[in-house]
């Protein structure tokens, strides 16, 4: 099989800029900042790009990265992909948490 969703598409999102942020118990969540600007694209078109990009975080750990490095690296790649999971409805406006 050449490409495995040669014939699927699929719109998503991804904001222009990211910023972590704090729980009152210290968990961390990535969001879409005050001023960021959404953006359609379809991930299925890279999805080896992807695939790729998330592994490589995921080596950083054993690769002796600081938290830090891998909290940016993360972040760098939400900014490239948005905050892939399930989504019910695309947002219209970016979060004002």
């Amino acid at each position: 099989m050449k490409n495995l969703f040669e014939r699927t598409s699929s719109n998503w999102v991804r904001y222009s800029e990211y910023e972590w942020k704090a729980a009152e118990d210290g968990t961390l969540f990535l969001t879409p900042t005050k001023t960021a600007q959404p953006n359609i694209y379809d991930p299925l078109s890279e999805y080896q790009r992807i695939v790729l990009d998330a592994l490589n975080i995921g080596r950083m750990e054993s690769q002796k990265k600081t938290p830090q490095e891998i909290q940016k690296a993360i972040q760098q790649f939400a900014v490239k992909y948005g905050l892939l999971g399930l989504m019910t409805a695309l947002p219209t406006t970016p979060c004002s948490a």
